[in-house]
């Protein structure tokens, strides 16, 4: 069995991807590893899961495993919740008691990576096999206010977005929820954004994705001009800062009206201000809202369809 860790609160999409199952927050089980993995950031083979009361208990418990371990190994631990302890305290007592084993500790080029999860009073232990899978390489230019690729994967999926589809990002930023759907084999993507800068690094990152999209220059007003009633699907991030609140003010209007004329069904949105957007939304429906927490940033994502 295989353990992928994702972002908090997109467990079912992950889970879709992978035939697998949600088994803590942020966590889930599946059986088959794939070639390419795109919502989740770290995958591991599993080979123990169990509950603790502290760390005595936590320790004593992980001593008793039976690693199989060749050549040289290094342990990593990922721990998330309220603890009286810190990560470091268990990679220090687990390689020290590795080595006691007779194993050789290479913290540079280890062959094996032991890896603790800790949730909570959950740990899970296995031999890590990916990791850093939300830095894909084609992210070269990165627009402060994007969200991770994991993230837009997630926002593509939720928005049902289909590779026949006709999709429009029209605040594009660095591209990458354009790349995350020709990478999913779309072929018809248009991303816009007012920021000439952006645009310039959004082909830049497409390019080194190797994918075709359609990058433009224009404004929002420009929506139902290049694009036919009825015909688009919409998904984009609409990042809101105290910096940038009222120039979204003046904006989200005439998005909506712009929005109204060219959806065809729904339109996904990421925000930090989902009040903010529920204001402007006009003749659209809220069909789905869900929090995301990554980090210190909370975000929102949102499903907006059209009445019929």
């Amino acid at each position: 069995m295989f353990v992928g860790i994702t972002v908090n609160g997109i467990e079912d999409v992950a889970s879709k991807e992978v035939k697998g199952k949600k088994v803590l927050n942020g966590r889930v089980l599946f059986k088959k590893e794939l070639k390419n993995y795109r919502c989740l950031d770290i995958v591991y083979k599993l080979i123990y899961k169990f509950e603790f009361d502290d760390f005595e208990d936590l320790i004593k418990k992980l001593i008793k495993i039976k690693f199989k371990i060749k050549d040289s190994f290094k342990v990593e631990c990922n721990r998330k919740g309220q603890h009286n302890f810190k990560s470091v305290d268990i990679t220090k007592e687990l390689n020290d008691f590795l080595i006691k084993k007779g194993y050789n500790l290479d913290y540079k080029n280890p062959k094996t990576i032991v890896y603790v999860d800790i949730v909570d009073n959950n740990c899970l232990v296995g031999y890590l096999l990916k990791y850093n899978l939300h830095k894909r390489d084609y992210r070269i230019k990165i627009n402060n206010q994007s969200i991770n690729a994991c993230l837009a994967y997630a926002l593509l999926e939720l928005s049902d977005y289909k590779k026949t589809d006709i999709l429009v990002d029209p605040f594009c930023k660095d591209g990458v929820i354009c790349i995350e759907a020709a990478l999913l084999k779309g072929k018809k993507i248009y991303g816009m954004d007012e920021n000439k800068n952006n645009i310039r690094n959004a082909k830049i990152n497409s390019q080194l994705a190797k994918v075709k999209i359609d990058f433009s220059n224009y404004d929002i007003e420009w929506l139902s001009t290049k694009f036919k009633k009825k015909s688009v699907k919409i998904v984009t991030n609409l990042f809101i800062s105290i910096r940038n609140e009222q120039e979204y003010i003046r904006i989200l209007p005439e998005f909506f009206n712009q929005v109204d004329y060219t959806l065809k069904d729904k339109i996904g949105i990421i925000t930090t201000k989902p009040e903010l957007i529920k204001k402007y939304v006009g003749k659209l429906k809220l069909e789905h809202e869900r929090k995301i927490v990554i980090g210190g940033m909370i975000y929102y994502i949102l499903i907006l369809k059209k009445f019929k």
